[in-house]
């Protein structure tokens, strides 16, 4: 499966000697890809899960929350980061818009 222009997913059918159940099995590989995909987008992940992802520290994923530098959702009482948060907030980190601060010696 590729990409358009705007990072939606688009399904490429090539001409080529695929016989039908061939064929039936790649749609259906990236139909099954594609679902995981949607699936990863929308599940809420905790700060530590989310921190792993990102390469970042757990307080320091606090602390973007906390200063509101960071997408998230409210699961109860708890702050999650959905998977497309995490993606949001990946992409800020590679723009240089996020970065890990540095604790000062005491």
């Amino acid at each position: 499966m590729t990409e358009d222009k705007n990072g939606e997913p688009v399904l490429v059918v090539r001409e080529n000697n695929l016989t039908n159940r061939e064929f039936i099995d790649e749609l259906n590989d990236t139909l099954r890809m594609y679902n995981l995909r949607e699936e990863y987008l929308r599940k809420p992940f905790s700060y530590q899960e989310a921190a792993t992802q990102l390469g970042v520290s757990r307080r320091t994923l606090q602390r973007w929350r906390n200063t509101g530098k960071v997408p998230y959702i409210m699961v109860g009482k708890r702050p999650r980061f959905t998977g497309a948060d995490i993606e949001q907030i990946r992409e800020m980190i590679a723009d240089g818009l996020l970065y890990e601060e540095q604790r000062q010696p005491r």
